[in-house]
């Protein structure tokens, strides 16, 4: 496994990082209701009242996560709407009252863990790393499963052998995961037993950098919990889902599945972890994500709480200190995230960092041929040639880039990082898969 050094602001200087600051809410929200599993159902009709925390889309097959107000309001249209990588789909947008009514509570009997199952997958909650699974379906036992699956996939028939919650930051730059360890250790505690519970794992491991400053109190409620702490570390990519899981199992996630239940493992990060424990004291869905901030060339660097549809122009229009006119917004950090269209992008529980750039900070690729350094080659921690893989792609030889595992790249965009040419490497290799996948769908 190759991991790379990388001098950026990381757990270390951040995990004692400001609670987040709640943005005032929007005039109008926007949902769409498209997910890696399909399409789901519009249940509501434009015109019509609804409340925080109401289905207003579901979908027609038990892997399509269902949608949920984030806010009270009116149902304002439900059309296309750009979305955060470049295609317009369909979406509900609703126009946000003045008074707003809290979302009520159900109770939940938090010792059946069948009901616990079932609420979760209910929920619907998204995670911001790309899954094979919907989250309900990738934490819980074969047994939970078959009680809405009757014949489930393979990997899902599989016993969860290994509990692993994530608490290393997705990647430099980022620190939502160090902060929640520090701010809600209490919390995390309490989630726990929940996971275990759906899970079913027989071992259950928190992952942490080496530098990631925890109480000896919580540590020993850790322990009592039979979660076994393991320090990591602290290098890029290893907190990526195949990554850690290798390091942790000593198992080789397969690919292009990428699906770590083919070794009997179950990944989530603390921030989903924490979810799922708000999600079982109300009975409610999440209406609200916590997205990382940042603004370089203004100093801006904040944690904020903002209602789940809300748009990135209404993000800049409340927020004091980020740029009015940016040269770049780039969502899903500078690693693994994607420069963005539109101002107009929701905000969404995938999106997890917003990057507002000056001209004056931009790195820009070049036109430039590769000369064959290695460089990528060398840093690549899936061992593949992202070399020859960016060269298939920019001439379209699309069916040798697949032949020579491009789908086994997890998009890290060390080659890009490292690459002395400064070639847009990540974006080709995205553009050849998104090419493929078009073909496949076509043929």
């Amino acid at each position: 496994m190759k991991l790379l050094n990388i001098k950026q602001p990381s757990a270390a200087n951040q995990a004692s990082a400001a609670a987040p600051i709640i943005a005032p809410l929007p005039k109008q929200v926007v949902f769409p209701l498209v997910s890696p599993w399909g399409e789901a159902s519009v249940l509501v009709r434009q015109g019509e009242q609804v409340d925080a925390g109401q289905c207003i889309a579901k979908g027609d097959e038990v892997l399509v996560p269902p949608v949920y107000a984030s806010v009270s309001g009116t149902v304002k249209e439900i059309k296309t709407w750009p979305g955060q990588l470049g295609k317009d789909v369909l979406s509900i947008i609703i126009e946000t009252s003045e008074q707003q009514s809290p979302p009520g509570t159900n109770a939940i009997n938090l010792e059946d863990p069948h009901e616990v199952f079932r609420q979760v997958l209910a929920a619907g909650i998204r995670e911001v790393d790309p899954r094979p699974w919907p989250l309900a379906l990738r934490i819980s036992s074969p047994d939970l499963i078959a009680g809405v699956l009757p014949s489930p996939a393979g990997p899902l028939t599989q016993p969860i052998e290994t509990l692993i919650i994530n608490g290393m930051d997705r990647q430099p730059g980022v620190y939502i995961r160090s902060a929640t360890l520090v701010q809600q250790e209490n919390d995390l505690l309490e989630s726990i037993p929940l996971l275990q519970k759906l899970s079913s794992a027989t071992r259950s491991v928190l992952a942490v950098t080496d530098v990631q400053s925890l109480s000896g109190d919580f540590q020993q409620k850790l322990s009592a919990l039979g979660v076994e702490l393991i320090r990591c570390p602290n290098k890029y990519p290893l907190a990526l889902e195949p990554l850690i899981t290798q390091f942790v199992t000593k198992k080789e996630v397969p690919q292009p599945a990428n699906d770590t239940r083919m070794v009997g493992a179950a990944v989530l990060d603390v921030s989903v972890a924490l979810n799922i424990l708000a999600l079982v004291r109300t009975g409610k869905p999440p209406t609200e994500s916590i997205v990382q901030v940042d603004a370089p060339s203004a100093g801006v660097r904040q944690l904020v709480r903002v209602p789940i549809g809300m748009l990135l122009e209404d993000l800049v229009g409340n927020l004091s200190g980020l740029p009015a006119k940016p040269a770049k917004v780039i969502i899903g950090g500078l690693f693994l995230g994607h420069a963005q269209f539109s101002s107009a992008i929701p905000i969404s529980q995938e999106i997890d960092a917003v990057t507002f750039q000056t001209a004056d900070e931009l790195h820009r690729s070049a036109d430039e041929p590769c000369f064959n350094c290695g460089y990528c080659v060398r840093h690549c921690p899936m061992q593949l040639l992202p070399n020859e893989l960016g060269k298939y792609c920019e001439y379209g030889k699309f069916d040798d880039a697949e032949r020579n595992f491009l789908f086994h790249c997890i998009e890290c965009g060390i080659c890009a990082y490292v690459c002395p040419a400064k070639r847009p490497m990540v974006q080709l290799l995205r553009f050849g898969k998104k090419e493929l996948l078009a073909m496949r769908e076509a043929s």
